[in-house]
């Protein structure tokens, strides 16, 4: 298991030529989503496997607080869909598994809110203050 990983992300950083703290975020993504689901990455079958495994790692994490607002761990799960969904498709081009049980992440994006302008009257009222 650790093997495969290791030369996926050597991979990531020659030939995609990602930073290394790129590389060491896809390398924590993927140890964490096999180790929630009990064996190798490669070795699952089944999509939902996969997605189970992930909502499992991304609930056991660490939550954190940003600015008031409590991460729910739906941008973990988000990312680690795609990180996931990228390795599964490098592994099948280099031949490792004959099917790919995840070709494409699932997992939406959280909704990030719009930047918000300030009215005339708003702007004003800031200016008498």
């Amino acid at each position: 298991m650790e093997d495969r990983i290791q030369e996926f992300l050597q991979y990531l950083g020659r030939q995609r030529r990602l930073t290394e703290k790129s590389v060491y975020n896809y390398g924590l993504y993927l140890r964490r989503t096999s180790k929630e689901l009990g064996k190798p990455i490669l070795t699952a079958q089944r999509g939902s496997e996969l997605e189970t495994a992930i909502w499992e790692a991304a609930a056991t994490r660490k939550m954190k607080w940003n600015g008031g607002h409590h991460d729910d761990g739906g941008g973990w799960a988000s990312r680690a869909g795609i990180k996931v969904s990228n390795y599964l498709k490098w592994a099948f081009r280099e031949r490792l598994i004959e099917r790919n049980p995840y070709p494409e992440n699932t997992f939406k994006s959280p909704y990030r809110m719009r930047a918000g302008f300030l009215t005339e009257e708003r702007l004003d009222a800031i200016y008498r203050c």
